[in-house]
């Protein structure tokens, strides 16, 4: 079984005068035989600089356990 990758990328805002972070999934990836190959089903825009980060799948929220998060969660 290859490894699975969530294609990801952070998301910066102000809440409460303070920076924070967000990780948003916009595709995914895996590692086969001939190296990491990927699906991006989303493009960020305003100010998106290029860069995404690959965090192992078993290590994050599956998309319904995002969408069972409290809206306090999430700053839009």
């Amino acid at each position: 079984m290859s490894t699975r990758f969530n294609v990801s990328v952070k998301k910066t805002y102000i809440q409460n005068g303070e920076e924070k972070s967000a990780w948003r999934q916009i595709g995914v990836a895996w590692e086969g035989e001939k190296g990491i190959s990927g699906i991006i089903e989303s493009v960020p825009t305003g100010g998106w600089d290029g860069r995404f980060v690959l965090f192992p799948a078993d290590k994050q929220e599956s998309p319904s356990q995002r969408r069972n998060a409290s809206k306090d969660d999430y700053p839009f």
